[in-house]
This record gives C-alpha cells, sequence and structure tokens, in this order.
C-alpha cells in the first residue's frame, strides 16, 4: 500500500473519530482503567473501624492526564462565616460548600474544581481535603492530601479534576481532621466546566 493511501486511510479514520460526541473520544473517567478506588462508604467505614486505614485507603501512586476544550460554564460559590469541624475520624461535608452543574446527554465534560480557605489547626494533626463529584472522588486523591496543619491562619488553595459523562452532577468539599480542631473562614469554592 502507498504512503499517500495509508495517509488517507488515517486521515479518514481521524475525521470520523472528531465527528463522534466527546463521550465517544474521552472516556468517562480515566480513574477506573489504572487504579482501584475505594468509594467514600467504604473509606467511611475502614475509618470509623481504623483510623490509618483511612490514610491508605487508595494510595496507589497514579498519573493521569485529561483533555479539554473550549470553557462552557462557571459555578463559584464563596462564604465568610466561620466554620469549625472537629475530629470524628471520617470525612465531612463542608456546611455550604456544593456546586451543581448538569452535563449535556450524549457528551462528557471536563470539571476543574478550586478550593480557597483561610484555615487554622488547633490540637496537632491535619485536616486533609478531597472533592467529590457525585461521591467519587475527583483527582488528585489518594486519601492523604493535607490542606492545612498550621495554627496561624493562612490561605490554602487546592484543584482538582475529572472528566465527567453526561447527567447532574453534585460537587462536595469534605475534610477529614485528624487530631483537635479545624476553623475554615473566607472560602471560595470554583467549577469551570471545558468541553
Amino acid at each position: 500500500m502507498s504512503y499517500y493511501a495509508r495517509a488517507l486511510i488515517v486521515a479518514a479514520v481521524a475525521a470520523v473519530v472528531m465527528m463522534m460526541p466527546p463521550a465517544f473520544r474521552w472516556s468517562a473517567d480515566v480513574t477506573a482503567a489504572t487504579a482501584p478506588v475505594v468509594s467514600p462508604a467504604q473509606e467511611q467505614e475502614a475509618a470509623a473501624q481504623d483510623p490509618a486505614s483511612a490514610v491508605q485507603a487508595g494510595q496507589e501512586a497514579v498519573m493521569i492526564a485529561y483533555s479539554g476544550g473550549a470553557a462552557k460554564a462557571k459555578r463559584a460559590r464563596t462564604e465568610t462565616t466561620a466554620r469549625n469541624i472537629g475530629s470524628p475520624l471520617f470525612w465531612r461535608p463542608l456546611t455550604n460548600a456544593t456546586l451543581s452543574y448538569t452535563i449535556p446527554f450524549l457528551t462528557s465534560d471536563l470539571l476543574n474544581v478550586s478550593f480557597s480557605a483561610e484555615c487554622s489547626k488547633f490540637g496537632g494533626g491535619a485536616a486533609r481535603i478531597r472533592v467529590l463529584d457525585n461521591g467519587v472522588a475527583m483527582q488528585p486523591y489518594d486519601a492523604g492530601q493535607v490542606f492545612c496543619s498550621s495554627l496561624s491562619p493562612a490561605t490554602y488553595t487546592g484543584t482538582w479534576t475529572r472528566r465527567s459523562a453526561a447527567g447532574a452532577h453534585t460537587i462536595v468539599v469534605q475534610f477529614f481532621n485528624t487530631a483537635g480542631s479545624v476553623t475554615l473562614d473566607d472560602w471560595t469554592l470554583e467549577l469551570v466546566v471545558y468541553d
């Protein structure tokens, strides 16, 4: 087969793939293919029995690459009311730190979430953070990401991402306090959606 015939076939296949809806071009969530994921319910149950297991659950090293197109939407929420999180040793949602977005039928979108807050930690330990999309942890996630651990108040920021399939999505910020208490103030939660 000549070089030109092969080039024409490759170009035709690429054109067909590019005409497909995004849901078929990208996987809905590449984490399922690269690493075991522990459900939030399993993780909380394990944490209740053995707090150390909450840190170890899902800690397999993973590198994931995401790709997106033009920005489609932005949602943001901010609050200046200080919130205190005790040390119950399980994941707890931060009050009011939720956002919603609906992805159209037969598509998938890249969701980028950032969270910023003034944080101070009392009584030792660390405040771990994760962001969930419909109950599934967004990346990066290894159950041990520390948001803050200092007694002195300071502003901290984190960013998470996930390619999600069509349907209604609820983004929730959760904290796991290992000891003492955590105070969060002046926080902002932002969701930017890309094609």
